[in-house]
């Protein structure tokens, strides 16, 4: 069993449909990662494409990133978690992906709580999976995914010990995805990583914020809302295993009286 975790999060200004200048930035990244031995590395929401919806409707474009990442995550021995556009039987998704050292591509996460102008472009996603990759029962999720904490309690209530949310969340919301991620981390008593995105968009001007949040929702690792750059730490199971020794909320738990949670709202 991997008792230890290193993980870094690249928090990168990217320019929404220019994929040379994209890659060049976290191939630079990626790069910079092998001298901490890192496990994995996560990078933002659409961390190619951005929102340029024209750039991803090429469906040439989805399998040109999946080669890429593929590529760098071989070269380099290293996991990658990315936001990426997804194509798949006809439709698009707001999807984050997983590779494993030597390339392969082991899980795909559809975006499911689509946002604004997401709902008229992208497909939602449906499922709700924990992976196994370094030892580690991990949780992918997708950026306004973290806003409902249903999906991160399922997470858990699957054994995950991460999870992981690449996102592109808009100033000035800095605190709501804060608290969030803190929130989600705490009730689960999981570690929780939210990768963001800076600068300026198409649509939005992101708050970067990238962090790292420990089983009892401390921070232990944040970047401020203009930083570039790795941001890493070293993650550790006994820290899940001591929160939920000194707060058991997930044994209190009472599940049968909570069918009115997914009851449709009018």
């Amino acid at each position: 069993m991997t008792e230890a975790l290193n993980i870094a999060l690249g928090q990168v200004e990217l320019v929404d449909g220019d994929i040379t200048q994209n890659k060049m930035t976290i191939t630079k990244l990626i790069e910079e990662a092998n001298r901490y031995n890192i496990d994995i590395v996560c990078f933002p929401e659409l961390s190619l494409t951005g929102y340029e919806f024209k750039t991803i409707k090429d469906v040439k474009t989805d399998s040109m990133i999946k080669q890429f990442f593929s590529e760098l995550a071989k070269e380099h021995k290293i996991v990658i978690v990315a936001g990426i556009s997804n194509y798949d039987d006809g439709k698009f998704y707001d999807s984050a992906a997983i590779w494993d050292e030597n390339g392969k591509l082991i899980y795909i996460h559809n975006k499911i709580h689509l946002w604004a102008h997401e709902r008229s472009f992208f497909e939602k996603g449906n499922r709700v999976e924990v992976i196994e990759c370094k030892g580690w029962k991990i949780g992918i999720a997708v950026c306004a995914d973290v806003g409902f904490p249903e999906i991160s309690r399922i997470f858990a209530l699957k054994n995950a010990e991460i999870l992981i949310f690449p996102s592109a969340w808009a100033s000035p919301y800095d605190d709501l995805w804060t608290l969030m991620l803190r929130a989600r981390a705490a009730e689960n008593q999981v570690w929780v990583v939210g990768v963001n995105r800076v600068g300026k968009g198409l649509y939005s001007h992101y708050c970067g914020c990238s962090m790292i949040v420990d089983p009892s929702g401390n921070i232990k690792k944040q970047f401020g809302n203009k930083e570039q750059g790795l941001l890493v730490e070293n993650l550790s199971k006994n820290c899940i295993r001591v929160r939920r020794k000194e707060i058991p909320w997930l044994t209190y738990r009472v599940p049968e009286l909570y069918s009115e949670i997914i009851k449709k709202y009018n």
